[in-house]
């Protein structure tokens, strides 16, 4: 009976058609499914590999941006202030001009209102209190008033007496003194505006003035 039974199973045709795509489709799932799972492992590895020198490339394009950005703005905002400068320095090269024209203005008014008068070559005789004798060497200046004749001081011998008087009635140690000086450029102011008038003489110099 059991050999009877053997021999009609291998008779029948559907049940080896049925084992052998079973073991056909067996070892498809198998290398299906290894293949899959090999796949997502080659991705992995290619992302641990790749993800962090993406993400450096990123940072990296961001900050040259971010630097690009900050570069242009400046640009963009230079040429008003760059104006403001401009106008700033127009403004004072104005300021500066009219302080120099007033101070030309000044200077003009100034020498039409009073002048300078340069008496020469003087040649004084001292002696001091032992007889001795010693020569004054000068030359005397004065601001005048604008309206005086200038060649008319300077050639009047009243003027040049003037000064020798003053010289003469002071020692040759008191002509050698700041001080004394400094009395003598008054008196010379008061005598020559006794000629001249009241309020027309100022600012006395000696110049080239030594004693020998």
């Amino acid at each position: 009976m059991k050999k009877a039974k053997l021999d009609i199973l291998e008779d029948l045709p559907g049940i080896e058609i049925e084992m052998s795509v079973d073991q056909q489709n067996a070892p498809d799932h198998e290398i299906e499914d290894t293949g899959g799972s090999g796949g997502k492992w080659a991705f992995n590895k290619l992302l641990i590999i790749f993800g962090p020198i993406i993400l450096i490339v990123l940072i990296v394009v961001g900050v040259l941006i971010f630097y690009l950005m900050d570069t242009v703005s400046p640009v963009h905002q230079t040429p008003a202030t760059g104006k403001k400068n401009y106008q700033a320095t127009e403004q004072q090269l104005l300021d500066k001009t009219n302080l120099n024209q007033n101070a030309v203005n000044l200077a003009a008014v100034a020498s039409e209102a009073w002048r300078i008068v340069y008496l020469k070559d003087f040649m004084i005789d001292l002696k001091d209190s032992k007889g001795n004798n010693y020569v004054l060497m000068c030359d005397v200046a004065f601001d005048v008033d604008g309206k005086i004749n200038l060649d008319q001081l300077e050639n009047n011998t009243s003027v040049r007496d003037i000064i020798y008087k003053a010289a003469q009635s002071r020692s040759v140690v008191a002509l050698r003194s700041v001080e004394e000086r400094k009395k003598m450029k008054k008196e010379l102011t008061s005598e020559l505006e006794k000629i001249l008038g009241k309020g027309s003489v100022k600012n006395v110099y000696f110049m080239n003035y030594f004693i020998m």
